[in-house]
Order: structure tokens, then C-alpha cells, then sequence
């Protein structure tokens, strides 16, 4: 096995080069979508990175970790005294204190954020419980379920929609300019581009495929999902069976 805590927030072993100390922390484990776009924010925030909390091992349900989010669920920030749960609230957070233009409050821009809340609101209802029949079956989180093809098939119409939805027109949700949106469900949709090989019939739109390749080209932070010694989310789809 590979010892994760020698890995930083961009899946590169860490040296003894000094570095800015950075307070956030972000309690996770690289393959799950759900942790990682929160780690992925704060590398690119540089104001802290992924703490590895291995679920294998119950570390989430150990007495410290519960003071953090008595939820015992991961993804959990700690900011100094400062600690919540949820993927949601922790993107937000990050970006009020330390990246405000991804979810421009501050600015007065509610007409943005009101369009981010949607997109993330809709991929949770719409998408989610899609993805959790076929991405979460390929990698052991969930069962198979009753029926693999008419999963695949909901799930390549609701990723569809959602980019006609959302990025019409756009490269990112607010058009040309990151938002926290998209640090929420591209990790999501990667996982899924992952599952292509594993799953028979399954295609991830075009456009939700160019716009994930969109978000590696200007978010140096997100190839923690490509590489992070054997724990990425690509390196994790790659080791699961093929779907019958």
C-alpha cells in the first residue's frame, strides 16, 4: 500500500523545501468525488489541501475525527479552531475566505451565485442518483441495481441534460470564469469518463467530456485526479472489473 499523508493536495510527494503553512485541511481520501473537489479548491485557493482520512481504516470514526463532523462523513475541513462537514458548505466557505470571485457574495453578483446554487442544487437532484447506479457500483460503493442498462441509459440522459442546461454556449458554468460549481461536479463527471471502459453502452456526453478537459487545463490542482499513487479517481476506476 502507499502511505497517502506523504502526498500534498497536487498528488506529488511532498518535500522538505519550505513551504507557505497553509491552514486549511481538508479530510478525504482521493477517490471520492464527493472530498476531492473541496481538496481541489483549497490547493487552488493555496490556502491548504487534502488531509488523508482513511475510511478502510475507520479514521472517521475515531473520537477526533467526530469532533470535526460528528457525522463521521468525509469530506470535514478544519480551518484553525474552525471545523465543518459537507461538501457544499466547505466549497463555499473556501471561496467566501480565500477565492471570493468563485462565488462572488461579496461583490454583490447574486445573479452568479443564484446560477451556481442552481447548478449544483440541479446536478444533486437530477444527476446524482443517476451516477450512484453505474460509477458507484463500478467502484464497490453501492450495489448493482436491478437494471444496469436502463441505469446507464438515465445517466447519459441526465449528464446530458445538465450540460444544455449549464454550459450552453459556456466553458464553465458562469461562462469563461471558474465558479465553485464546477469544483463540485466535475470530479463527479471524471469519474464517469473513468467508467466508460467498465460500463457497456456508456458514453459521457461530449460536451460535459470537453468541459471536464477544460477544468484540468486551468486548474493545476485537479491532476490529483489522474495521478495520486494508486488512490486517484482514475487509477481507482482503472483497478475495478468491467460491469457484466
Amino acid at each position: 500500500g502507499v502511505d497517502l499523508t506523504t502526498f500534498s493536495a497536487f498528488g506529488t510527494k511532498s518535500t522538505t523545501t519550505q513551504e507557505p503553512i497553509m491552514p486549511v485541511k481538508i479530510h478525504g481520501m482521493p477517490p471520492s468525488a464527493n472530498a476531492i473537489g473541496p481538496c481541489i479548491l483549497a490547493a487552488h485557493a493555496e490556502c491548504g489541501g487534502l488531509e488523508m482520512c482513511n475510511l478502510m481504516e475507520g479514521a472517521h470514526k475515531t473520537e477526533a475525527f467526530s469532533k470535526i463532523n460528528p457525522y463521521q462523513h468525509i469530506p470535514a475541513l478544519e480551518d484553525g479552531d474552525f471545523a465543518i462537514g459537507e461538501s457544499v458548505a466547505i466549497l463555499r466557505y473556501i471561496a467566501l475566505k480565500y477565492k471570493p470571485e468563485l462565488y462572488p457574495a461579496a461583490a454583490g453578483d447574486f445573479e452568479a451565485c443564484g446560477t451556481i446554487d442552481f447548478a449544483i442544487d440541479a446536478f444533486l437532484g437530477e444527476v446524482m442518483k443517476h451516477h450512484v447506479g453505474v460509477v458507484y457500483t463500478v467502484f464497490g460503493f453501492a450495489p448493482a441495481p436491478e437494471d444496469q442498462a436502463a441505469s446507464t441509459s438515465a445517466l447519459m440522459a441526465a449528464l446530458d441534460k445538465w450540460g444544455k442546461t449549464f454550459l450552453k454556449g459556456k466553458t464553465y458554468v458562469l461562462g469563461d470564469k471558474l465558479s465553485i460549481a464546477d469544483f463540485k461536479v466535475v470530479p463527479f463527471f471524471w469519474s464517469a469518463m473513468c467508467c466508460e471502459p467498465k460500463v457497456p453502452g456508456f458514453e459521457v456526453p461530449a460536451q460535459i467530456k470537453e468541459y471536464v478537459n477544460n477544468f484540468f487545463g486551468a486548474v493545476e490542482a485537479a491532476k490529483i485526479m489522474k495521478e495520486c499513487g494508486g488512490f486517484a479517481i482514475a487509477e481507482f476506476a482503472a483497478s475495478k472489473d468491467a460491469l457484466k
